[in-house]
């Protein structure tokens, strides 16, 4: 009796391994025996392109064939502004308060803390500046993260990053404009 496992792409068949052997080119894709039934195919780091459907074969008689759908789900980070848009920049005039909010959707019962940069300086429990508010709730499927920073000025002009853990994380430019903002 031999086990192969077998990915299907529309129509196209890819053999993955057959007995001990792992014929896939990919390095994450191996097989995992334990005596004396047990053939796990298993699938390091996956991501998206792992999705699909693959099927484990035994040539018994009659032949038995499993089949296992993967879906993979992807951690999300976007970071919108007061109006829920995403964005990339963001324009402030010098003295206004800088608002970013930052909601991480697709991870099912966060366990990794929501952390904000300015550039390298993280800003959670940032004391030296003064005026910097950091309110994080955790949701079912998330978490949702606002960064206030009070009286902007020049230096604070820069990457800004939100992240989950080593997860995900997504940055936003921030322009602090001298003067007034003239609006349209």
């Amino acid at each position: 009796m031999e086990v192969s496992w077998i990915r299907r792409k529309g129509e196209e068949i890819h053999l993955l391994t057959f007995g001990l052997h792992t014929y896939a080119s990919d390095s994450r894709i191996a097989l995992i025996f334990r005596p004396p039934n047990n053939w796990m195919l298993q699938i390091k780091y996956a991501n998206e392109r792992d999705k699909g459907y693959y099927e484990c074969q035994v040539s018994s008689h009659p032949p038995l064939i499993y089949y296992v759908l993967l879906d993979v789900i992807v951690p999300r980070v976007d970071i919108v502004d007061e109006r829920w848009a995403m964005i990339d920049y963001k324009f402030y005039k010098e003295g206004s308060t800088i608002e970013l909010n930052c909601v991480v959707s697709h991870v099912p019962n966060p366990t990794s803390y929501v952390t904000w940069k300015h550039g390298q300086r993280i800003l959670n429990y940032d004391v030296q500046r003064g005026g910097i508010s950091v309110k994080t709730d955790i949701l079912p499927d998330g978490a949702m993260s606002r960064l206030f920073i009070a009286n902007a000025n020049y230096n604070d002009s820069g990457n800004y990053t939100c992240a989950l853990g080593r997860i995900a994380s997504t940055s936003v430019y921030i322009h602090i404009l001298k003067g007034t903002l003239k609006t349209r």
